[in-house]
């Protein structure tokens, strides 16, 4: 199946990759042992699945990818990630062990159903209340019905966690997280949610169809849900020495092991010998640095954690938050050892290349796994590749800063552009040398060099043509399904055919949850630091339904919370005004606020307030595709 929007020469280049990598011998492709496990313990199935809201918009269809895999692997997308596509396709509800469930499928993520003597204990309840429910209903309808007495948080990333309230726990149900949980997860809501949410688009793939020119797959899951984004408190903590609890008559023994997440733990039912490694371990390479943009974790943390796993020796059963489980104990010890000795590897080989003096671009085409580490299915890049991983290990030591004094204070990317372009004879040239390049199968150079041409001129037409078409074509090549989905988005984004097409999260219950001080901060970032540099304005917000004060000193460009300063003037509003406000849910006048003292003053203070937008350029450069001739600057 090809893509006419590539060409001839282009269509080909893909069709041979993909068919030589299907007859590679680096895959393992006579190893059926993951669609065995992927299909034991089946107990019902979730066909033609579709999720709707309240609303009646859907938040999950299956459908799409039902009909896409039914079909032979078309030549538009690698032969392993089909593979993998296949695996994360198989969905519905599973015994994992005695006592222990788990629904894949549904979500991005798994639910684990754990029976106690009275109701479910739940690690994990999916990313939206949607999903969630949908999951707690299968269980309960094949398995009988019971009532949610617990909720286990594996880590603090949102798809482990959104769908709390949708399993509508009893009034007294324990609801577990590691320690620092809701410090990290008050973190990512106030600035990066998360990544922002452009770069989250890419990544998942949220503006792409699903089908062969598009969404394969995410790597993690089928694909990410829409719906509302819940948040229920822990009740308890377990510290970083770990801990032992019982509840409803079940024993669980906890691990903290910070990793894939700032804040997780490793969770062990000893009486089902089940062991539950969070994200630290899936059936993908580790993505010690995500896409969507994140800290860079740390390898050696991450290592360490999944070496202490196997302190677990007992362990029958291995599942996690992701993919599906793995059977047998020494099947168990020997998945853990390399996912360890993986992480360990682009550590310590990252780590030895920077000591030699090497950049991290250097490193990132310098390091692989070994081959026999490198040929198990579960440490294919499908979510994280070693390239972006050792670039990240380097730069969680080092920093952006390579050490050479021409980068120290480098020409922004768009003047840079232009003496990049000026010395190269001008953009007709440049794209007279891309159209060779993209002729020799050079696709990688071509999105590069034509990259600067976008951020001189982000209207020309045909080097956003030629650089869609280069982008299609490394997407259809590639075994990561992150990398795919960003390809083609790019390529979306370069003809002008960006639309929302994943379903979208609602986060307003967890906005709830930010603490008042804390929205204040996020209001902060979203001050224009040169409007705001000559003013001097201090205003006292008075949250009527809890009767909390808070007085803001806007000075020096920047907003900062204050204490002992007399207001110029006082605002009066509730916690739900504020929220809509700080978070640009509404505007001031069509709030019901009280201001009082000087208007003006308080609408000065508002006009130095930036808007973010929902979505911004990333290939393109720019918001609006133009018709305009290229070379008119060349």
């Amino acid at each position: 199946m090809l893509d006419e929007r590539i060409g001839d020469a282009a269509n080909a280049y893909v069709a041979e990759a993909n068919r030589a990598a299907s007859e590679s011998t680096e895959f393992d492709w006579a190893n059926s042992r993951d669609f065995e496990d992927a299909r034991r313990g089946w107990l019902k199935e979730l066909p033609d699945l579709v999720i709707e809201d309240e609303g009646g918009r859907i938040v999950w269809d299956s459908r799409p990818h039902d009909l896409m895999l039914a079909k032979e692997r078309p030549d538009t997308v690698h032969p392993s990630l089909w593979r993998l596509a296949q695996l994360n396709n198989i969905r519905g509800l599973f015994e994992v062990a005695d006592k222990v469930w788990q629904t894949r499928g549904h979500s991005l993520a798994n639910m684990t159903f754990v029976a106690g003597k009275t109701g479910w204990i739940i690690i994990d309840p999916a990313n939206t209340v949607e999903t969630a429910r949908v999951a707690l209903a299968l269980a309960n309808s094949t398995l009988g019905p019971r009532p949610v007495v617990g909720v286990i948080y594996s880590h603090t990333h949102s798809d482990h966690w959104g769908g709390a309230k949708g399993v509508d726990p009893e009034p007294n149900a324990r609801v577990v997280a590691p320690a620092g949980f809701e410090a990290f997860v008050l973190a990512e809501s106030l600035v990066a949610s998360e990544g922002l949410a452009p770069r989250n688009n890419y990544m998942y793939g949220e503006h792409l169809g699903s089908g062969p020119y598009g969404h394969v797959d995410c790597g993690l899951g089928k694909a990410t849900e829409g719906g509302t984004v819940s948040y229920l408190p822990p009740t308890d903590h377990i510290g970083r020495d770990g801990g032992h609890l019982t509840i409803d008559g079940v024993a669980f023994e906890f691990q903290y092991a910070a990793g894939e997440a700032p804040a997780g733990m490793h969770i062990h039912l000893p009486a089902s010998g089940v062991l539950h490694v969070a994200d630290n371990c899936y059936a993908s390479l580790h993505n010690v640095y995500t896409i969507r943009g994140s800290l860079s974790r740390d390898a050696s943390v991450w290592s360490d954690s999944v070496d202490r796993a196997l302190q677990f020796g007992g362990a029958e059963v291995i599942i996690g938050g992701h993919h599906w489980p793995r059977w047998g104990r020494d099947n168990v010890r020997r998945f853990l050892t390399q996912q360890r000795d993986a992480l360990k590897f682009m550590h310590d080989q990252a780590a030895r290349l920077m000591k030699l003096g090497h950049t991290a671009e250097e490193i990132a085409g310098m390091v692989e796994l070994p081959p026999h580490l490198g040929r198990q299915w579960h440490l294919r890049g499908y979510y994280g590749t070693v390239s972006q991983n050792v670039r990240a290990i380097v730069h969680h030591y080092l920093g952006w800063y390579d050490g050479s004094p021409s980068t120290l204070n480098s020409l922004p990317p768009r003047e840079a552009a232009a003496k990049i372009i000026d010395y190269m004879g001008g953009v007709s040239k440049v794209l007279e040398r891309a159209r060779e390049d993209f002729a020799a199968g050079q696709f990688r150079w071509v999105v590069q060099i034509l990259d600067h041409v976008l951020w001189l001129d982000p209207d020309c037409t045909e080097a956003r043509t030629l650089a869609a078409v280069a982008h299609r074509t490394l997407g259809y090549t590639c075994e990561n399904a992150t990398w795919r989905n960003a390809h083609l988005s790019a390529a979306r984004e370069l003809t002008g055919s960006i639309e929302q097409v994943g379903a979208i999260r609602d986060s307003a219950d967890l906005s709830k949850r930010i603490p008042l001080r804390a929205l204040f901060d996020y209001l902060a970032i979203r001050v224009d630091g040169t409007k705001a540099a000559a003013m001097n304005i201090l205003l006292c917000w008075h949250v009527t339904d809890s009767e909390e004060e808070f007085t803001t000193h806007l000075n020096n460009g920047v907003l900062n919370v204050v204490k002992g300063e007399k207001a110029d003037v006082k605002v009066a509003l509730t916690r739900a005004a504020l929220t809509s406000l700080i978070y640009e849910q509404a505007l001031p006048t069509n709030l019901s606020i009280t201001v009082a003292g000087d208007r003006t003053l308080f609408n000065t203070f508002w006009s130095v307030m930036e808007t973010f937008p929902d979505d911004f350029s990333i290939a393109g450069r720019a918001f609006k595709v133009g018709e305009q001739t290229c070379g008119k600057r060349g």
